[in-house]
């Protein structure tokens, strides 16, 4: 006689399943957001607020036209990471079905799932820093200067309001 698995465990399995989906949804949007300058029609795209960089927050809301001129173009220098990364997110999202269907359920699988999610986050942090590392790193110490007056202007009036 097989024992029926409880159903709070498929109730996790679904709630992982979703979780996941939507953390995915959301990641994709930011990615294209970086890659397309923000949706249309907003101000991110048309560069009158920080130029597409909406990623970057307050470090980007401080950089000139000219700085985010440079930032953008390494990022879509870098563009062929984040496609590979669209890819691999369409194909966590068929083995996310696959863990959920599975007779018994494997939490592991779904782990390693997370687990490959949150590497590729982490790489698109790191190419982000790396960007602005170089960036930072070519200014002279006047532009520093400047820049570091501009980001500390932009700290003090805090989170804009929508």
């Amino acid at each position: 006689m097989a024992v029926d698995q409880p159903k709070t465990s498929k109730r996790l399995a679904i709630a992982l399943g979703l979780s996941l989906s939507v953390n995915l949804l959301i990641v994709g949007m930011v990615a294209g957001a970086i890659l397309a300058g923000g949706p249309p029609g907003s101000p991110d795209r048309s560069g009158a607020r920080d130029g597409g960089l909406g990623s970057f927050g307050i470090f980007s809301k401080a950089m000139n036209e000219g700085e985010k001129r440079a930032v953008r173009k390494a990022m879509r220098e870098n563009r062929g990471q984040f496609r590979n990364g669209r890819r691999e997110a369409a194909q966590e999202v068929g083995r996310v079905i696959e863990a959920l269907r599975a007779d018994p359920f494997d939490p592991a699988a779904l782990t390693q799932v997370f687990s490959a999610q949150q590497a590729r986050a982490v790489d698109r942090v790191s190419l982000g820093q790396r960007v602005f590392l170089d960036g930072v790193s070519s200014m002279s110490l006047a532009e520093r200067r400047d820049y570091a007056d501009r980001l500390e202007a932009v700290a003090r009036r805090g989170p804009a309001r929508r």
